[in-house]
C-alpha cells in the first residue's frame, strides 16, 4: 500500500533514516530527532508531504519526501524531492512512490517537479527512468565538509 504519511508516523519514518545514510555515502550524519522536528515543521506549515509504502503487516518500507515551494525566478509552485528510500528487498515497486509523488505535487498545486540523483545509489539507471518520464538533467551538486 502506498499513502500519505500522517503527523504522527514521522518517527516511524525515521527509522529507514540510518539505512538511507548508509546506503547512499551521505555527507554528515542522520539524527533522528533532528529529523522529526524539521517534518513536523513541515507538516504543521503545509509546505510538504511525505509518501509511505507500506509491507502486508503495514510497516514502512520505503519513503519519499517533497517540500512545496514557489520558484524565486518566477514563483511557479514546485514540489521538490527531498529524499526516496526504500529497502532493497521492496524496490522492484520503488517507481509507484515516485507516481504517487508526482500525482500529489498535482494535487497541491505544482506546475513542476525535481527529483535528485544520489551518486551512490543508481545513478545511469535511475537517471534514464527520469529522463522517460519528461525529467530533464538541470543541475549536479557538490558537497564538502567544512
Amino acid at each position: 500500500m502506498i499513502r500519505l504519511l500522517t503527523i504522527d508516523e514521522i518517527p516511524k519514518a525515521a527509522e529507514l533514516g540510518p539505512l538511507f545514510y548508509k546506503e547512499g555515502n551521505l555527507p554528515g550524519s542522520f539524527i533522528p530527532e533532528t529529523f522529526i522536528k524539521n517534518w513536523e515543521n513541515i507538516f504543521n506549515n503545509n509546505i510538504g508531504f511525505i509518501i509511505g509504502m507500506f509491507d502486508s503487516k503495514s510497516k514502512i518500507i520505503g519513503l519519499l519526501g517533497g517540500i512545496m515551494s514557489a520558484d524565486f525566478n518566477d514563483c511557479t509552485l514546485y514540489a521538490s524531492e527531498m529524499f526516496w528510500f526504500v529497502k532493497k528487498e521492496n524496490r522492484g515497486r520503488s517507481i509507484s512512490l515516485l507516481d504517487a509523488y508526482e500525482k500529489e505535487a498535482i494535487n497541491r498545486g505544482a506546475k513542476r517537479c525535481s527529483m535528485g540523483l544520489l551518486v551512490g545509489l543508481h545513478p545511469d539507471g535511475l537517471g534514464r527512468i527520469y529522463e522517460r518520464r519528461g525529467y530533464s538533467p538541470v543541475e549536479k551538486t557538490y558537497f564538502k565538509t567544512l
